[in-house]
């Protein structure tokens, strides 16, 4: 163990889940949770366990942040060489009316905020007490979302009309550097806050850590550290944070935030050991990273279903608009469209050599493309009595399957075109269906929370699954190298069977809006889903973890979803017509 860290002392602050529940911010808990896993990992930064003080939730009290502060400054009186850390993490106001600025701990009475706030003079005064030569103290205090409720205070407690007028006089936001002037007149004492002025302080899009803690984790394992470097010092915490924080909430929340430092009477002291092994949870292989690239705005009504080719190399959309439109994923300019004799196209699906395109309208009508020339080679005409729900094609290219609102499911040699049966279904009409890896069933999900098996070739029922869900079954799929079948759902789950024994073998997400569509690599690693709330999500099947959370990256919600087979371009398409185009990246650096 270092000398550094043999004298390292640390008070981490997650003030989380607030006595007064409006105002609880579950994600500063991560952050200190992240921070604290790290220090004292003896591969990472070795700091002592009884070394470190974490107050997170109810432990984050007024008097527990101001006995925290005074057991550090009995460490620094007992250790003349102590490093000391201090990173709190939670809500920040000023007051207008006597111009003081507040913390506020667990147990803040949001109805007398100078009395049970930690009022900065304490503060303050508190951290001046501590004599050391070597003091960083941390502050992430004016988080925007990741509230119980919402992302601004009036918003939050306007259900409280007595807080709410106390709230008025109330502005959140940072810490400002002017108010530490007496603290910094000391020797050794560093600064750092995540955000100025007005700025908020944003949240990784998946939930899991305030941007600003994310970047402060990689500064801490070397993200500006030069080749060869053995230790981190504050100067590289500075420089990475003033450099990725501003790109990654510019990037993902059109917003700006800006660090701010200050070590004026400092020496740059070192504050970590940089010794070879990958911060728990950041390791690019666990942590993927998905950034907009793209919108195509050609489509003026609702996208309703989304194709990537077999070579990757396009993508398919169809919409209400009446129309079937070809996009080069490389150039990002429009191909081809199709639009003779359409009505508003419901369905699409390619067949698996790539060379044709089926479409199934509101009309009721089916129609077969050659993907290549965009000619017409079949119409299937009134085959169904109302809009078509879903579509589904054999491995082997020769049998289709349609199913319309009509409750009539209709198999076809997709060779000759010609009708073998019609089925009917049990309950209600059939918003989904798949054909089983071996060709032998089919698989259909209802708008009625059934999920049924089919022998394609006699048209018998082999199974029922009722109640399957407990809302309507918006979409299926199979991957059949774990021989699973994937559902998802208005109940707002996805979930994953067996497909041969049909036992359930875990709920893969229980959001908080309907799934309307999901979709999967070639490979079966990768699965993306989206949902009635303008939301899509990247899964691990393996791990069975969320990779990543695309929040409200459409306006309405996101009614298809596509992947590339290498799983490096992930497609979302909305009701508004809009369809944006997602690449993974492998950085990790950035967020």
């Amino acid at each position: 163990m270092s000398e550094e860290f043999f004298h390292g002392y640390a008070l981490l602050i997650g003030v989380g889940e607030s006595a007064y529940k409006p105002l609880s911010l579950p994600v500063t808990v991560k952050d200190t949770q992240a921070i604290y896993t790290a220090l004292i990992d003896p591969e990472l930064y070795a700091y002592s366990e009884n070394k470190i003080r974490v107050l997170n939730n109810e432990e984050a009290t007024r008097d527990n942040i101001l006995e925290g502060l005074k057991w550090l400054k009995e460490q620094a009186e007992a250790d003349s060489k102590a490093t000391i850390f201090i990173y709190y993490s939670g809500h920040g106001y000023l007051n207008i009316a006597d111009d003081q600025y507040y913390l506020l701990p667990h147990d803040v009475d949001p109805l007398d905020i100078p009395s049970s706030a930690l009022g900065a003079k304490s503060f303050i005064e508190a951290l001046r007490k501590i004599i050391a030569e070597k003091l960083l103290v941390v502050i992430d205090s004016c988080h925007a979302a990741g509230m119980a409720t919402s992302k601004d205070a009036t918003d939050i407690l306007s259900a409280d009309k007595a807080v709410s007028e106390k709230f008025k006089g109330l502005n959140a936001v940072p810490l400002e550097p002017s108010l530490l002037k007496k603290f910094m007149q000391s020797k050794g004492r560093v600064v750092l806050t995540s955000s100025r002025g007005e700025q908020k302080s944003w949240i990784r899009l998946d939930q899991k850590l305030s941007i600003y803690t994310h970047h402060f984790l990689e500064a801490l394992h070397g993200a500006s550290n030069k080749p060869g470097d053995t230790e981190v010092r504050v100067s590289n915490l500075i420089q990475h944070l003033g450099q990725a924080v501003p790109q990654s909430v510019m990037e993902h929340y059109k917003q700006e935030q800006t660090p701010i430092a200050d070590m004026t009477n400092a020496e740059d002291f070192v504050i970590a050991k940089l010794r070879g092994r990958k911060i728990p949870g950041n390791d690019p292989n666990d942590i993927q990273v998905w950034r907009y690239l793209h919108t195509f705005t050609g489509h003026t009504g609702a996208v309703n279903a989304l194709i990537i080719t077999p070579d990757g190399q396009k993508l398919i959309s169809a919409s209400d608009d009446q129309t079937i439109k070809v996009w080069s994923l490389t150039t990002m300019q429009l191909l081809q469209d199709f639009s003779k004799g359409l009505t508003s196209v419901t369905q699409l699906l390619i067949t698996p050599d790539g060379k044709f395109i089926v479409s199934g309208s509101a009309g009721g009508t089916i129609k077969i493309w050659q993907l290549e020339t965009g000619e017409l080679v079949h119409t299937f005409s009134g085959v169904h009595e109302n809009s078509i729900t879903a579509l589904a094609i054999s491995p082997d290219s020769r049998t289709l399957v349609t199913a319309a609102m009509d409750k009539k499911i209709k198999i076809w040699d997709f060779q000759t075109k010609q009708l073998i049966q019609t089925l009917s279904a049990t309950n209600s009409y059939i918003k989904a269906m798949v054909i089983s890896p071996d060709g032998n069933r089919l698989i259909t999900g209802s708008k009625g929370e059934t999920i049924e098996y089919w022998e394609l070739e006699t048209g018998k029922t082999l199974n029922t699954l009722l109640n399957a869900h407990t809302s309507s079954v918006n979409a299926i799929l199979v991957r059949p190298e774990n021989q699973e079948l994937i559902t998802a759902s208005s109940d707002q789950t996805i979930k994953i069977w067996n497909w041969k024994t049909r036992e359930l073998k875990y709920t893969l997400d229980a959001g908080q809006t309907p799934v309307l569509s999901i979709a999967i690599s070639q490979d079966g690693s990768i699965l993306i889903s989206g949902s009635e709330g303008g939301t899509a999500k990247l899964w691990d099947l393996e791990t069975r973890e969320l990779i990543y959370f695309l929040g409200g990256v459409h306006y309405s919600r996101i009614n298809s979803v596509a992947i590339s087979p290498d799983a490096q371009i992930g497609v979302t398409g909305s009701k508004a017509g809009n369809v944006k185009i997602w690449r993974k990246d492998k950085r990790l650096k950035n967020f």
